[in-house]
């Protein structure tokens, strides 16, 4: 069953999937990260913190520490985000 990960994302590298230059995404593997799942990306700086700018997105491919030893720190993943949707002016409810 796919599941829903509400994830902080640096100014920087949001800026960069926002604009689909960046279309994957590095991540400590300590969710359970799976192919299908949806990422909700919010953008985060620390002096502003969270901005009202959103990106829904699908991991459509993973790849773990296991699957490519030479260049994936343990305890790491490298995730393939398809179907990015740029949500701006984004509320919690």
């Amino acid at each position: 069953m796919p599941k829903q990960h509400d994830l902080k994302c640096s100014t920087r590298f949001f800026q960069d999937v926002w604009d689909r230059l960046k279309t994957f995404e590095i991540r400590k593997d300590d969710r359970e990260f799976n192919t299908g799942d949806t990422l909700l990306l919010r953008e985060y700086s620390l002096h502003g913190g969270f901005s009202n700018r959103v990106i829904i997105c699908k991991v459509g491919y993973k790849i773990k520490h296991n699957d490519f030893r030479e260049g994936i720190k343990p305890g790491y993943c490298v995730l393939g985000l398809i179907d990015n949707l740029n949500v701006e002016d984004f509320k919690l409810f």
